[in-house]
């Protein structure tokens, strides 16, 4: 038997999804200044909150001072 025969007889097209195009769409959506406004905003949120946690590490893990 040849390889194309063999082919032939296991080959069935309603489950041959590899060659089908897929339907997702070619564009990408546009960035808006509304998008890049609320991704500044998220930013500018998430370096506050790591100050904030930074500072309350520190006071947790520093040394203790000597007293006197």
């Amino acid at each position: 038997m040849k390889a194309k025969e063999i082919f032939n007889e296991n080959y069935f097209p309603r489950e041959d999804d590899y060659s089908r195009a897929e339907g997702h769409g070619d564009r990408k959506p546009h960035l808006t200044l509304s998008h890049l406004n609320r991704l500044r905003k998220v930013k500018e949120k998430k370096t506050e909150d790591t100050k904030k946690r930074m500072k309350s590490i520190q006071t947790l893990y520093n040394p203790p001072q000597a007293e006197g």
